[in-house]
């Protein structure tokens, strides 16, 4: 990282606001990919257990979304 880039990521960090607002960001995104996530596993889950045979293609679209 190239030191004036360093120094401004510095500055920005060091202010409480900008900290926090960062931290609420990251955290409101790696709760979207937790959603992302379990709701894959269900359509995983029941791909494996109910879904029936002629419904593949559908929930690879559903998947693949």
């Amino acid at each position: 990282m190239s030191s004036t880039l360093s120094s401004s990521v510095d500055d920005v960090l060091s202010t409480p606001v900008a900290t926090d607002t960062a931290y609420k960001h990251l955290v409101k995104k790696l709760e979207a990919i937790t959603h992302l996530g379990r709701a894959s596993a269900v359509s995983e889950y029941d791909q494996m257990v109910f879904m029936p045979a002629n419904a593949a293609a559908e929930r690879g679209a559903q998947l693949a979304a």
